[in-house]
């Protein structure tokens, strides 16, 4: 659509509101199409990946939401449970990050009306109340600092107001206001494509350009005053205005505005260059990306709701500065991380979402109405083109976009381009490393910290890589040198990290049940915190390489009911997602509740099916549910109902579903307790969890235990065997 017209238009002129109710049709269609595709994916007609960047990464909260709608009105069927049912639990928590259940819609529609309720007994009314007073009011200078107070929240607003008032804020506006005064709210309340920080200069450029127009610059849909506040930030018009002072000699802005206008249009523009967001000149996130990037790497796992939320969320709003702090902190990208740590099938949407550059205001990057005349040359406007890339406008012609997953073709060759030059420099790398390996090793003696530096500073990718790089080079096997010269505890610490991940569960799940006795912390720690496809190739690898099923295994080291639970794990039937059914919880605990004199049956079905197959929050809310009828919470039932090493180990199970971090810290300090240190626990959980979430583990292990984990390896071990430790410990 040609946005230009508008600008040359007369104030009065009515065709936005034609402008308008195309943008609804359009959105309206967009959905529809929408619905259409992800019908194709639930029935699995059509591969996920591509239409899931195209019909939900790519479009906003309110898009989806509308799309969700839409796929109701269309097939009578819930969008988000068609999706699971078509494509399986590893796509569980993506699913219902990008589609929230709708109780959760209903829960704030509840919390609005109870809102509402408090207010009409004399509480504070909400910003949607105070702006429909003020424009009802006619009171311009009141619904401007309104807007402004609430600047970072403007979908919101429109959106909470659309509910209570049934109709928009826009047209009680065009109902209620005259041109300029109207023309200028409404302008406010549309959604800014640019994000301000365009510096002193531009700042000083656009005030000049104010000042030169001359005629109808302030109050003109076609004046620059107006053409700059369609699409820049509040913070930077509030710094073009202050710098008019300068460019034109000592003459305020407002004072300009006085001359040339109404005194209530230059109060409404008084009034916004005073009035700041709640949280701030820059629409309130004063976070440098720091914190969301720490709790992106501690939970970095694509079937953990905590960090697919978080990028779901993180998306809409400062992904590039979360981008930033990521790579400031850890010395590499996140996407790259990412893509390193894991081989998950919903990881290319979690990049696209890590890619995706979020609007300076508001929520809904679809309906971008109104755009300036900049909007009609897109593809060559400086700056707009990675907006684009992350799915903007595609409400408005952009959707033959779609087809390439990262938006744009040059940023596809460049990206290919970066990943050859990369590999180029990894192989060089890695030949090196290889070389100083084995030269570590040859001749008398061994440079035991050579091996330690090079081994432990890699990824598990980069270690795969350069014993590859070894094995060309010299044709022997690099862990099978490394065996040859170190010993005890060191060697299980660096052939651990030389195995992939599948490999080194295998080896300690054989340890754990081969000989006398099982260990059963390992086994645990293994089938609770393994998703369905990684135990799938754990078990495969198990065949594989002790030539035995490791259910069989499993069945021949435990017995009872607790051996029932650990078989009914392995299996990979437990809910990754993160739903409560609370009717079925308290269905649920009422089954486990036999009556105050009666113990808690850990053989019950019911039990069993809790702990082996629903996800971790439907069983936290049954157990909740089952704490309001016996008084006790799950940990006092089960050590009432089991003893030994029973108890000991159900407890275990429950520690590791309910909390695997605190479930690895505890087990830690379990490793240092006693007579001795168990090292084999101990280099079990560092190894295995060095790239997965051993930064969190390490903070829990602060916090409950007063101590730093650094500081217990530290007392506890000795030699190269601490150093090992400590190294992969500190390892950023």
């Amino acid at each position: 659509m040609y946005w230009g017209r508008y600008y040359n238009a007369d104030p009065e002129d009515t065709r936005g509101k034609n402008r308008d109710r195309g943008d609804e049709e359009k959105a309206a269609q967009q959905a529809e199409l929408d619905a259409k595709q992800l019908f194709r994916v639930a029935k699995q007609l059509d591969p996920p990946t591509d239409v899931f960047i195209r019909t939900l990464i790519r479009r906003s909260p309110k898009q989806r939401e509308a799309t969700k709608n839409t796929f109701k009105e269309q097939y009578e069927l819930d969008l988000a449970e068609e999706l699971k049912k078509g494509l399986g639990k590893m796509w569980y928590v993506l699913i219902e990050a990008l589609l929230p259940e709708s109780s959760d819609k209903d829960d704030k529609d509840d919390d609005k009306n109870k809102k509402k309720k408090d207010d009409e007994k004399g509480g504070k009314a909400g910003p949607e109340e105070a702006l429909h007073a003020a424009v009802k009011k006619k009171d311009v200078p009141g619904a401007v600092k309104i807007i402004c107070e609430n600047e970072n929240q403007l979908a919101d607003l429109k959106d909470n107001y659309q509910k209570e008032y049934s109709t928009s804020v826009e047209s009680d506006l065009e109902d209620k206001t005259k041109d300029p005064e109207k023309l200028f709210l409404l302008t406010l309340l549309k959604e800014k494509q640019n994000d301000g920080r365009k510096g002193a200069t531009g700042v000083q450029d656009e005030a000049t350009a104010i000042f030169e127009q001359g005629d109808r610059r302030w109050s003109s849909a076609s004046g620059e005053f107006m053409r700059l506040l369609e699409t820049n930030s509040f913070g930077h018009m509030r710094a073009v205005l202050k710098k008019y002072e300068q460019v034109s000699n000592g003459t305020t802005a407002i004072k300009a505005i006085e001359k040339e206008c109404s005194k209530n249009y230059a109060k409404a523009v008084e009034v916004f260059l005073t009035t700041k967001g709640k949280s701030g000149e820059e629409g309130g996130n004063t976070d440098d990306g720091t914190e969301h990037a720490v709790e992106m790497y501690k939970n970095m796992n694509p079937e953990n709701p905590k960090f697919v939320n978080l990028l779901v969320e993180r998306a809409e709003v400062d992904m590039p500065t979360v981008r930033k702090a990521y790579k400031k902190k850890y010395k590499t990208e996140l996407p790259g991380d990412l893509e390193e740590r894991s081989r998950h099938p919903t990881v290319p949407c979690l990049l696209e979402l890590i890619m995706k550059n979020p609007p300076s205001q508001g929520k809904d990057q679809g309906k971008k109405k109104g755009h300036n005349k900049h909007h009609d040359d897109q593809g060559q406007k400086k700056g707009h083109d990675k907006r684009q890339e992350g799915g903007q406008g595609q409400g408005q012609g952009q959707g033959q976009k779609d087809n390439n997953p990262l938006g744009q073709s040059n940023k596809r060759a460049q990206a290919d381009s970066k990943k050859t030059e990369d590999k180029k420099k990894g192989d060089a790398k890695a030949d090196a490393d290889a070389e100083k390996l084995h030269k570590a090793m040859e001749g008398l003696g061994t440079d035991e910290d050579t091996i330690l530096d090079i081994i432990i500073k890699k990824s598990n990718a980069q270690r795969q890589a350069l014993k590859k790089k070894y094995k060309e080079k010299y044709k022997k096997d690099l862990a099978e040198d490394i065996q040859s010269e170190l010993s005890g505890d060191f060697e299980e610490v660096i052939l651990g990290l030389l195995m992939p991940p599948v490999d080194y569960d295998a080896h300690c799940l054989n340890k754990a049940v081969k000989g006398l006795g099982t260990n059963e912390a390992v086994l645990i720690g293994i089938l609770c915190t393994a998703n369905p496809k990684e135990l799938a190739a754990v078990k495969e690898k198990y065949k594989k390489t002790y030539g035995e099923d490791l259910d069989k295994a499993l069945k021949g080291d435990t017995s009872g009911g607790f051996a029932d639970l650990l078989l009914a794990l392995s299996k990979g039937e437990r809910d990754q997602g993160t739903s409560v059914n609370d009717k079925e919880a308290k269905e649920d605990a009422q089954k486990l509740f036999k009556g105050k004199k009666s113990k808690l049956d850990l053989n019950d079905e019911t039990f069993k099916e809790l702990m082996t197959q629903k996800n971790n929050e439907q069983v936290k809310a049954t157990f909740a549910e089952y704490k309001k009828l016996s008084g006790k919470n799950m940990e006092d039932a089960i050590k009432d109902a089991a003893s030994g090493d029973a108890r000991d180990g159900y407890l275990a199970l429950l520690a590791a579903q309910d909390d695997p971090v605190t479930f690895y810290a505890d087990s830690l300090q379990k490793a240092f307790k006693g007579m001795g240190t168990n090292d084999e626990q101990l280099i079990r959980i560092v190894v295995s969890r060095s790239e997965v979430d051993l930064p969190a583990i390490k903070a829990k292990f602060q916090e409950r235990h007063k101590k730093s984990l650094k500081a217990a390896i530290e007392s506890e071990t000795s030699g190269d065997y601490r150093k090992a430790l400590i190294k992969i410990v500190e390892k950023k």
